[in-house]
C-alpha cells in the first residue's frame, strides 16, 4: 500500500435491504479499511461510496445469486494519503536541538527523500522528524556537520 493508491471494497445490493443492512456493511468497511491501514502504517482518506449499475465501467457480471427490484455493485472507496507518522514523544533526540539546527537536519532529509523518491509525496515536517529521531544523533549530527562545513566551502 503506497500514498496515492486507492482501497476499495464492493458488495453487491439486491435492493431488498434495510438501511440498517447498508449501514452495517459501511461501517463493517470503515472498521475494515482502518485495520488495514493500521496494519500497513497508513494513513487513509474519508471512504466514499458509489452505486453503480450492472454493466457499467469496472463492473463484473452480477452473480447469478444476486437477484431483485435493483440489482447494483456499491463501491467503497478510500485514497492511501501518507505513512502514519511515527510521533516524538518530548525529550528524545528532536528535543535537544536548536531551531536552526532542526531546520538544517529537515531540509537535509527532504533534500534526499526527494532524491531517493521521485514521484513520492514531499515529506511533511512531522515526518521528516520521525525519520531524524530513527536515523539517531550519531548520524543527523555527521549530517549537519557535512552541510555546515559545504557551505563554508562555497
Amino acid at each position: 500500500m503506497k500514498p496515492g493508491q486507492m482501497m476499495e471494497n464492493a458488495i453487491w445490493l439486491t435492493g431488498m435491504e434495510s438501511p440498517a443492512d447498508r449501514a452495517r456493511y459501511e461501517a463493517d468497511i470503515r472498521r475494515s479499511f482502518e485495520a488495514l491501514a493500521q496494519e500497513h502504517n497508513v494513513l487513509i482518506g474519508p471512504v466514499s461510496w458509489v452505486a453503480k449499475q450492472p454493466g457499467a465501467e469496472r463492473v463484473p457480471p452480477v452473480p447469478d445469486h444476486v437477484s431483485g427490484p435493483d440489482v447494483r455493485l456499491l463501491v467503497a472507496e478510500a485514497a492511501i494519503l501518507c505513512r502514519r507518522p511515527f510521533i516524538v514523544m518530548h525529550g528524545g533526540f528532536l528535543g535537544q536541538l536548536d531551531p536552526v539546527d532542526l531546520a538544517r537536519l529537515r531540509a537535509i532529509t527532504k533534500r534526499a527523500y526527494a532524491r531517493a523518491n521521485p514521484d513520492a509525496f514531499p515529506l511533511s515536517d512531522s515526518l521528516c522528524d520521525s525519520t531524524i529521531e530513527k536515523l539517531g544523533p550519531e548520524a543527523a549530527i555527521d549530517a549537519v556537520r557535512q552541510a555546515v562545513d559545504s557551505q563554508a566551502i562555497h
